[in-house]
C-alpha cells in the first residue's frame, strides 16, 4: 500500500519534496521527476540542517501537500508561496504562451465579429 507521500508523487503532474531545518528559514524543494541529489548536494544540505518535511504536487490540477510534521498557518503559506514561485518559474514560458494564445484567440474572435452600426 502506499503512503501519501508516494500518492502525490505518482499521481502528481508536478510534484516536489520539501526539504527545511528545523527553525523552517531555509527551505529547498527538490522536483521528484529529476534524479536524486548527487553526493555532494545531499552533503551541502546536510550542512545546512536540511530534512524532509513533506511534499507538495499539483494532482488534476489541484495543489496537494503531505506533510511529516504539523505546520502553523503562516509557515504553510510561506511553503505555498515557495511551491507558487516554483511553479511560475518551471511554467513560466508555457503559461506566457498560453496566456498569449488565449488573447490572441479572443481578438481573432472579435475581429470577426460584425459591424452593425
Amino acid at each position: 500500500m502506499q503512503d501519501k507521500f508516494q500518492i502525490l508523487a505518482t499521481q502528481g503532474e508536478l510534484a516536489v519534496c520539501i526539504l527545511a531545518n528545523d527553525n523552517l528559514t531555509d527551505i529547498e524543494l527538490l522536483n521528484v521527476s529529476l534524479p536524486e541529489p548527487d553526493e555532494q548536494r545531499a552533503r551541502e544540505f546536510d550542512l545546512r540542517g536540511l530534512k524532509f518535511i513533506g511534499m507538495a504536487a499539483i494532482v488534476k490540477g489541484q495543489p496537494r501537500t503531505a506533510l511529516e510534521v504539523p505546520l502553523d498557518p503562516a509557515t504553510i503559506a510561506r511553503l505555498s508561496s515557495a511551491f507558487v514561485a516554483y511553479c511560475e518559474v518551471l511554467l513560466g514560458d508555457k503559461l506566457e504562451e498560453t496566456a498569449m494564445g488565449d488573447s490572441l484567440a479572443w481578438l481573432e474572435m472579435l475581429y470577426r465579429l460584425q459591424d452593425r452600426r
